[in-house]
């Protein structure tokens, strides 16, 4: 009799002996080491230089120092000291570095992700197509022999693709299919099967490669209504209505080929929650194609009166036009124009986005345009001497910088920005006793998410003017001396 067990060599109390407790501490020490083994490192060959008691690596081909002589062994450190196992059949570990689960069998670790990634094999078809035999989780069977068993394989997954039409016999017992009937496959046809204990196999889903993927009795071909005729109105459950026309209708007797709670139109509509568009709207979702509304959509809330239209063409919108319109608040939010633009509902009213809600890059060919004409502005003036002081003070004022919000996201590798700061700016022009908010330069919002806080940014159109106006200014004082 051996005094150790067959696989995990763990030591065994031999017949007669009192409980020992060495013996029990090294069978413990044994299962710490191979239960839910844990690596720090596959194929390693140098110790790490301080390592933890319950550390465990894979040893390489070439060990060194405290490793040497130790090829392939399960390293596990103890109380300081590096103790060796040898791999048995059947032994999982989880390599920490690479995250895969690898698995020992016949001298060689596998990982079980390239089992999950391994070629389909091909095998031939017969009245007994051995899957188990296959060796394979991914197996085409090539030919049109009619299969009536899949083999004694015992405890497998298979995914089987079949790659021409045959004839898969159901067997009750041995190979179980769904619906309980033999099939006919077409090619690219996919099965999922798993044998148990018994080596009986049994179907668990069937994907037909060109047609529905099936009813949910047999998972295969389509669902067919065998033997119901709907003469006249027929009812459902729930108040669905299906009359003589083929009109459904949802708790309402429909008016239209699909007529959801709603009321009676004209043209044709699908109403969700009842009504019919127009200044009095009930309807929770509207949408219609009528004369009154020609491509509506409307959203209703019924709890706060609020009204959204969606409008193509119709009496909320200009010709070529789709709007997005507040009904509650009588205002067109945007406009999609036929011709190519989107706008805003009207002229110079809306911002993009908010100081709280901001986009965070904008991509364009060109710059954005900004109305500058005459007429649209008062009769300009030169910068003072204290607004051309301020000019000059900013242009030492640039630095390089990060994003806060990027360094919390990548660290160090945040990219670098140029540009001024804020509190640089609004110092600059207190210092010659100006009142910064006074110029569009600055910027102070109120943040949406708390109130208590602002949002403070920089006009860099405008601050780039007015430096450079600075500058000028001090150019023109240097070539006058």
């Amino acid at each position: 009799m051996s005094d150790s067990t067959a696989r995990l060599k763990i030591p065994e109390l031999v017949s007669m002996q009192e409980a020992n407790a060495a013996t029990w501490n090294e069978a413990l020490v044994q299962l710490d080491v191979f239960v839910d083994l844990y690596l720090l490192g596959q194929y390693a060959n140098t110790p790490p230089s301080s390592p933890a008691d319950g550390d465990a690596y894979l040893t390489g081909a070439s060990p060194t120092g405290a490793w040497s002589g130790y090829a392939y062994k399960i390293a596990s450190c103890l109380d300081g000291a590096w103790r060796f196992y040898t791999p048995f059949n059947g032994l999982k570990a989880y390599v920490a570095g690479t995250g895969a689960f690898i698995v020992y069998a016949g001298g060689t670790w596998t990982s079980l992700s390239t089992n999950l990634s391994a070629a389909e094999t091909s095998i031939a078809s017969a009245a007994t197509s051995d899957l188990g035999a296959a060796g394979a989780l991914f197996i085409q069977i090539a030919g049109n022999t009619t299969i009536t068993s899949f083999g004694t394989g015992a405890n497998k997954l298979c995914f089987v693709r079949y790659a021409q039409a045959l004839t898969l016999t159901h067997n009750a017992t041995s190979l179980i299919l769904l619906g309980g009937a033999s099939r006919t496959t077409a090619a690219n046809d996919v099965g999922i099967y798993t044998s148990d204990a018994s080596g009986n196999w049994r179907e668990r889903s069937y994907y037909r490669a060109a047609a529905n993927p099936g009813d949910y009795a047999t998972k295969s071909g389509t669902e067919t209504l065998s033997g119901k005729t709907f003469s006249g109105a027929t009812n459902f459950p729930a108040s669905t209505v299906v009359d003589a026309s083929g009109y459904v209708g949802v708790k309402t007797n429909p008016a239209f080929p699909l007529h959801v709670n709603g009321s009676t139109e004209v043209d044709g509509n699908l109403y969700l929650g009842g009504g019919v568009p127009g200044n009095g709207i009930s309807a929770l979702f509207t949408m219609t194609y009528n004369s009154a509304n020609t491509g509506a959509m409307v959203f209703n809330n019924t709890a706060s009166g609020a009204k959204f239209w969606m409008v193509g063409d119709g009496v909320f919108s200009s010709a070529g036009l789709f709007n997005f319109y507040n009904y509650t608040n009588s205002k067109t939010i945007l406009s999609l124009d036929g011709a190519g633009p989107v706008r805003p509902g009207a002229d110079n009213t809306q911002t993009l986005g908010a100081a709280s809600f901001r986009w965070s890059v904008v991509y364009a060919g060109t710059g954005t345009i900004n109305t500058s004409g005459a007429a649209t502005k008062t009769n300009g003036r030169a910068l003072s001497e204290a607004e051309a002081a301020t000019a000059k003070a900013l242009a030492a004022n640039v630095r390089v910088f990060q994003f806060c919000d990027a360094v919390a996201e990548k660290g160090d590798a945040a990219r670098l920005h140029t540009g001024m700061i804020y509190e640089d700016v609004v110092a600059a022009f207190a210092a010659q006793g100006l009142d910064p908010e006074r110029y569009g330069i600055v910027c102070r919002d109120a943040d949406k998410a708390d109130p208590e806080k602002s949002v403070l940014g920089l006009r860099y159109d405008e601050l780039a003017q007015f430096v450079m106006a600075g500058l000028n200014a001090r150019i023109a004082a240097l070539e006058a001396k």
